[in-house]
C-alpha cells in the first residue's frame, strides 16, 4: 500500500503538471487556434516531418494538440482517471520531444524530458491518489456497497 506521503506527491504532481503546464499551454493554443496549429506545422517544414507522409501526421498532431493538452491537464488537475491521464500526457511529451529534437530545439526537449519523468512518476504512484475525483467516486461506491 502507498503511504500518505505518496498521496501528497501524486496530488502535487497532478496540480503542478495540470495547472502550471498543460492547461495554460493548451488554453494559449486554443485561444490562437487554428493559427497556433499552422505555426507548429510551419516550424517543422524544414525537418523530416515536413516532407512526405510526415506532413499529414504533423497536421493531425498540431490540430489535436491544444485539445489534448487542455483536457489532459484538466483531468490531472481534478484527479479524474489519474493513471490514464498521466500516461496520455507522458505519451504526448514523448511525441513533442521527438518533434522538438528534429526541429533542433534541444533545450525544449530537455524540459520536456523533465516533465516526462514527472508524468511517469505520477503514473507509478497513481494508485495512491486519494484527493481526486476518481478516488472520491471509488470511496462513494464502496460506501454504498455496505
Amino acid at each position: 500500500m502507498h503511504s500518505d506521503r505518496s498521496a501528497v506527491v501524486v496530488l502535487l504532481l497532478r496540480c503542478f503538471l495540470g495547472f502550471a503546464l498543460f492547461v495554460p499551454l493548451g488554453i494559449d493554443k486554443l485561444a490562437a487556434f487554428p493559427g497556433s496549429s499552422a505555426g507548429l506545422v510551419d516550424s517543422h517544414r524544414e525537418t523530416i516531418l515536413g516532407v512526405g507522409p510526415g506532413i499529414a501526421l504533423l497536421y493531425v498532431f498540431s490540430y489535436t494538440l491544444p485539445f489534448v493538452e487542455t483536457l489532459g491537464g484538466l483531468a490531472l488537475l481534478v484527479g479524474w482517471q489519474t493513471r490514464r491521464a498521466f500516461i496520455v500526457m507522458a505519451f504526448l511529451l514523448v511525441v513533442l520531444s521527438f518533434g522538438t529534437t528534429l526541429g533542433g530545439r534541444i533545450g525544449t526537449t530537455a524540459n520536456n524530458l523533465v516533465f516526462l519523468a514527472a508524468c511517469l512518476w505520477g503514473y507509478l504512484l497513481a494508485d495512491a491518489d486519494r484527493y481526486g475525483i476518481s478516488a472520491w467516486m471509488r470511496a462513494g461506491q464502496t460506501g454504498s456497497d455496505r
